[in-house]
């Protein structure tokens, strides 16, 4: 099938002719409410999972519209068993950009994008990686080949989530990633104007637990749509978002087997992967099996890159 002929099917209620598809996208929203219910007793009322807690039902339903409009090529599977879900920059490739942040009076100066450290009343302009040019940026092979082999495997659902922020976002990763063998089943730009005014003005989580908010969404919706996950692997370069996820995902699915990778890079700009954490049972374990004490105080050491 060729990707101009793919269409991409809409949950609607007021659509005047309501298919099985679309039936099955409203119970899905209803399994996953419940779902998510049922598990919140075991999450303590902490970062992000106060806010699942509070908003778990809107943040579910703005995954799954986007979802919906967004799922692209490959589609809804049901016999979906792993999720990937790797972070673009500085995990899938590299690159050198500085991230201009404005705080509440005007004032304005530039973080590094790897580390994205920022006070709480500085804004971000994610928009910034946009202005560039995505497409001659250099890989990082390590995930890159993992993403390669993933994609592969009708049983696992690989997807990129990235703090970036424009519409062309979507399109830009997804053609990257296509031209490379390793296109992803769905991207999702956390900051994209459409969760910046429907779902974080209304919530206003803090900026570390947007991420692992948006994976619980997506596995509350893989497993309202039929699919029993047994692993998630979450690859990302932030340490911020790695300490809210490892604090955070576990504890709210504690049937499921989650791996926590980190992408440090060297001096010379190489990165290597390392393993920082798993998760079974809802308990957190180093990799040689010991308990991880406090995840909020994971650091890689790599920061900042200038």
């Amino acid at each position: 099938t060729s990707r101009s002929s793919l269409s991409i099917r809409r949950c609607s209620p007021t659509t005047s002719n309501m298919t099985t598809a679309g039936r099955f996208c409203r119970s899905a929203s209803a399994i996953a409410f419940f779902t998510v219910a049922s598990c919140q007793p075991q999450v303590q009322k902490t970062g992000a999972a106060r806010v699942w807690l509070s908003h778990s039902r809107i943040i579910i339903s703005e995954i799954e519209n986007l979802l919906l409009s967004n799922w692209s090529f490959r589609g809804l599977r049901r016999e979906i068993t792993t999720l990937n879900v790797f972070d673009f920059d500085h995990t899938l490739v590299d690159n050198t950009t500085l991230v201009p942040v404005t705080d509440d009076k005007g004032h304005s100066r530039t973080v590094d994008s790897k580390c994205l450290s920022h006070a709480a009343n500085e804004k971000p302009d994610y928009g910034v990686f946009d202005r560039e040019n995505t497409y001659a940026y250099r890989h990082v092979d390590a995930a890159l080949q993992r993403l390669k082999g993933y994609v592969k495997d009708p049983k696992q659902s690989s997807v990129v989530l990235t703090a970036r922020s424009d519409r062309r976002t979507f399109s830009m990763i997804q053609e990257y990633l296509w031209q490379r063998g390793a296109e992803p089943d769905a991207v999702f730009a956390t900051n994209h104007t459409n969760f910046e005014s429907r779902l974080w003005r209304q919530i206003r989580p803090e900026d570390a637990a947007k991420k692992p908010l948006l994976i619980a969404a997506i596995l509350s919706h893989l497993r309202a749509s039929g699919n029993s996950i047994k692993l998630v692997r979450y690859f990302e370069d932030t340490d911020k978002y790695l300490r809210s996820a490892m604090d955070f995902l576990p504890k709210l699915y504690a049937g499921t087997r989650f791996e926590f990778y980190d992408y440090i890079h060297d001096s010379r700009r190489r990165y290597n992967e390392i393993l920082v954490a798993f998760a079974e049972g809802g308990k957190l374990f180093l990799p040689d099996g010991q308990p991880f004490a406090d995840a909020t105080k994971y650091s890689s050491g790599d920061c900042p890159m200038r």
